[in-house]
């Protein structure tokens, strides 16, 4: 992307503030036949900013000039730029100095913006900057990082503040001072200075490190006496620990707790006290039946005491002790039970032990484990999807709430009772894949025509254009024409059409009313003045244009700018200028050896306090006040308003109570003006 310009425009002439660059080195020519011995060239001369819009000047195009210049160079001649074709012989010299060689002049020198770099790895971007780049248009480059992890994002800026980078250049993103330094993130987003191409996408970085799983949960109940054993004189106790062991949720990235859990029994034992053995442990008794296992005091129901101390069964007679089921039963079958009538009959499952009653069946809405244990399963709602893409972009990113309810049970009062145990709410997060990208109808593109005149046929003034290129040059012959321009990749023109044909016509020289005038007086009315901000320090920004049809100035090529005291004609500042463009500092106002501001009108640094102090109209403080005359001269003369630049996040004018990264400038004002003539 190319940093802001600082245009203004009044009329058709256009405010650059570049150097003037010293006339062009040649080697010297020897002398043509018929010329009298002076050495000349053919020059195309042209109008506009190299690079940016130089195209060539209209009227004659090429004109001979004495001048020692090298065919094929570029030079800056006078306040326009010129381009030698050809030496003047008289093999191309026509009557009325008319150039009839076979040379042509090239269109103008242009830059192609969309160049392109290559795309960034996790540490560093590599950018090779073209050798024809235009000034001041190679010192920022900023890079987007996103955390992967956390979602987070960050841009780095890297700002030559000592001039501009060429050649090829490593931006190394870990040196930065503000380098994240992330384990996990992605390369999302870069811009170079210069350029309009912006790379865009993902080169994932890092590796996402897995947390160490937490110890298992284990919750361990009360201790119970579960047996006296008298015989050994000893207490048995029994607890139950039941463990919870953790699971993965790759979804959520974290480890959470299992929904089941395991239960087990503990054992021990302990010697058993005085109190404890006088209420459970009896005195010993005699066993009746020796042949009997255990101890029985008293024969058994259904056997008889023999003489030798053991017991043998009586003979009964058999009874059927399940009336209702065929054949004979002496005992209740296993899994069945009998009542008093005789009756046996398979007793129902409790498939919900932890709830009162007899549950038979699983309560609709319940879940029940094999232990027997029935739960309320908790609920989980996601809401709808939110999020929309934005034009010029392929993926964009939505997010929807998930809400999970877990629920406990509730007996008090004797009611079953399902209470809300927690409600956890997470953010989840997709990206959406366009089939494509959706233009941004941003595109515009249009032609300006400058009339004919009795001088010169029409011509093609400016071609403007915004996110499109043009299929072809546009014609500068006289005639109705039409040019298509095709939107950028991303863009489209207004409407949503790719593509727009713009008509123009170009009429011919003007014939009609074109009488011979007097010699025409020279004429600055196309210059204008503005004021600039560049790196904190105030400018006044001049394109002084001397139109001079007929030759009448007779000049030295210099003019001068004159700031007008209110009411103090001492006080004035004057400065000589160049007839062109430039640009000199506001009066009152200095920077240092790189150019940085480290003065400003109105105001003076304070030792004392160490900081900076108004000093009303002193150093020039006048020239802040809005509305201040200032006289170009260079006969005729032009007064023009202008007032002095307003600080702006980009450039502050003030001197400074905080430090800010300059990384372009405002554009200049363009100023009106009232010609005098004074000769």
């Amino acid at each position: 992307m190319r940093l802001r310009e600082y245009v203004v425009a009044l009329a058709v002439a256009t405010l650059a503030i570049i150097g003037i660059s010293p006339a062009a080195q040649a080697t010297q020519g020897g002398t043509q036949p018929g010329n009298d011995g002076i050495h000349k060239v053919w020059v195309c001369k042209y109008s506009g900013t190299p690079y940016v819009d130089e195209v060539l000047k209209p009227g004659k195009n090429p004109i001979a000039v004495d001048a020692s210049a090298t065919v094929g160079e570029w030079f800056k001649d006078g306040q326009t730029s010129s381009y030698v074709i050809d030496e003047v012989t008289d093999e191309n010299t026509a009557q009325g100095e008319t150039y009839t060689g076979e040379a042509e002049c090239p269109s103008g020198r242009s830059f192609d913006w969309n160049w392109e770099y290559p795309a960034p790895t996790c540490t560093d971007l590599v950018v090779t900057y073209p050798e024809n780049i235009p000034a001041g248009q190679a010192n920022d480059m900023n890079v987007t990082f996103t955390n992967l992890v956390t979602q987070a994002t960050t841009t780095l800026n890297f700002h030559n503040n000592g001039g501009t980078w060429s050649g090829t250049k490593t931006f190394d993103f870990t040196a930065h001072s503000s380098w994240p330094d992330w384990g996990y993130y992605a390369v999302t987003w870069v811009q170079v200075g210069g350029t309009n191409y912006h790379w865009q996408g993902s080169v994932t970085c890092g590796e996402r490190v897995k947390p160490e799983k937490p110890a298992p949960q284990v919750e361990r109940g009360q201790w119970e006496v579960s047996d006296y054993i008298c015989g050994s004189e000893t207490v048995e106790k029994t607890r139950t620990i039941t463990t919870t062991d953790w699971v993965w949720d790759a979804s959520a990235w974290e480890w959470v707790l299992d929904q089941q859990s395991s239960t087990t029994t503990e054992k021990t034992s302990r010697d058993m006290t005085e109190a404890e053995k006088a209420e459970h442990c009896a005195p010993p008794v005699v066993d009746v039946c020796s042949n009997i296992d255990g101890v029985q005091t008293e024969v058994p129901q259904g056997y008889k005491a023999n003489q030798d101390g053991t017991c043998s069964p009586c003979e009964p007679p058999r009874i059927d002790v399940c009336k209702n089921l065929d054949g004979m039963q002496t005992t209740v079958p296993e899994g069945y039970e009998v009542d008093d009538d005789g009756i046996c009959t398979i007793p129902p499952v409790d498939v919900c032990t932890n709830l009162p009653g007899l549950q038979t069946e699983v309560p609709a809405g319940l879940t029940a484990d094999e232990p027997g244990t029935c739960t309320m399963p908790a609920s989980v709602e996601v809401s709808d999807w939110e999020g929309e893409p934005a034009c010029g972009v392929a993926t964009f990113t939505q997010f929807a709430l998930k809400t999970t309810t877990t629920y406990q049970l509730d007996l008090s009062g004797g009611i079953v009772a399902w209470l809300v145990d927690k409600i956890d709410v997470e953010t989840l997060y997709r990206t959406v894949v366009l089939e494509g990208v959706i233009p941004c109808e941003d595109a515009s593109a249009s032609i300006t025509v400058t009339p004919a005149t009795c001088a010169a046929p029409g011509s093609i003034d400016t071609v403007s254009t915004e996110h499109a290129t043009a299929t072809e040059t546009p014609a500068t012959e006289p005639g109705d024409h039409s040019v298509t321009f095709i939107a950028d990749e991303g863009h489209a023109f207004a409407g949503g059409a790719t593509e727009l044909t713009v008509e123009y016509t170009i009429e011919d020289q003007a014939t009609e009313g074109c009488a011979v005038d007097e010699p025409q007086e020279p004429s600055i009315d196309g210059s204008i003045l503005g004021e600039v901000c560049t790196a904190d320090a105030p400018y006044l920004g001049y394109d002084i244009v001397l139109d001079d049809p007929d030759g009448q100035y007779e000049g030295d090529g210099t003019a001068t700018l004159t700031f007008v005291h209110p009411t103090d004609p001492s006080q004035n500042w004057t400065r000589t200028v160049a007839i062109g463009s430039g640009r000199i500092l506001w009066p009152g106002a200095s920077v240092d050896e790189d150019g940085v501001a480290d003065g400003w009108p109105g105001w003076e640094y304070s030792t004392a306090t160490e900081s900076w102090e108004p000093v009303g109209d002193a150093n020039y403080g006048w020239t802040r006040e809005p509305g201040v005359e200032v006289i170009l001269t260079v006969n005729p003369s032009k007064s023009f308003t202008v007032s002095y630049p307003p600080a702006t996040p980009e450039c502050n004018s003030e001197p400074p109570t905080d430090i800010v990264v300059v990384l372009d400038a405002p554009p200049a004002t363009a100023v009106a003006g009232v010609v005098t003539y004074t000769g």
